[in-house]
């Protein structure tokens, strides 16, 4: 893969022999979430209830104002075309 990825951007990829076990045998913390990401988190949507606290429902009235609004937003593009059933 790292062959593959050097090729493809033209970039030196570097590769850790032994993988994540290596890496955690030299001492090194493994970590979960979002505090070394390389660009910010904008190209996934949490569902409203995936939040953390009183931000759950201003997330469902976001979500609620999206879909109710999106009859006007597919009219306004001009591009989507859907069969009308009556």
């Amino acid at each position: 893969a790292g062959g593959d990825l050097a090729e493809a951007t033209g970039m030196e990829v570097k590769i850790l022999e032994g993988g994540t076990d290596a890496w955690q045998a030299t001492g090194f913390e493994l970590v979960d979430g979002f505090e070394n990401m390389a660009s910010a988190n904008d190209d996934v949507w949490y569902k409203p209830y995936d939040h953390d606290g009183e931000v759950v429902a201003e997330h469902m009235r976001n979500y609620l104002t999206w879909e109710t609004e999106l009859v006007e937003q597919i009219e306004r593009d001009g591009t989507a075309r859907f069969r009308r059933f009556d």
